[in-house]
């Protein structure tokens, strides 16, 4: 029977490491104090590292929808369209009107471009907000850990 590959690391089959042993006896490595912090502090950096992770994909499935609700519209207007270029009438009328129309899809897909633009940088935003607000924490909680006021 093959040799599990996660039993050689230490890991086991439980997915996360514990390091708060790891310096325990083991020979000219003295315990250090304060090492049980430092790493409460890694752990809640990688919460929120997975947190950030789960925000962007949730926007990111937002935004990639709104993109296909985008093109779905674009279609069934431009369906539209061809049917009423290819409906009887004048063609100095159609003509006309095929200007408006051009004018409107113009003005639209800007507007659509615009949404899309803010909706990645609102992504984009409340991602680098949880990190940075992150950063602070975990270096107020390092000073604490090493007791520096």
């Amino acid at each position: 029977m093959p040799k599990d590959n996660n039993s050689s690391n230490g890991a086991g089959h439980d997915s996360a490491f514990h390091f708060a042993g790891l310096t325990n006896g083991m020979p000219g490595i003295p315990n250090m104090p304060g090492v049980e912090a430092l790493m409460q502090v890694q752990r809640r950096n990688a919460e929120v590292l997975a947190q950030a992770g789960q925000q962007i994909f949730q926007d990111m499935q937002a935004l990639m929808q709104r993109q296909g609700e985008i093109m779905r519209e674009s279609i069934q207007e431009s369906t539209q369209l061809m049917g009423r270029l290819m409906a009887p009438g004048a063609p100095q009328d159609k003509i006309a009107g095929q200007a408006e129309v051009t004018k409107q899809a113009i003005e639209k897909a800007a507007a659509n471009g615009r949404e899309l633009f803010e909706m990645a940088s609102a992504c984009q935003m409340r991602a680098v907000e949880m990190m940075t607000t992150r950063m602070g924490e975990a270096f107020e909680e390092l000073r604490s850990a090493c007791g520096q006021k």
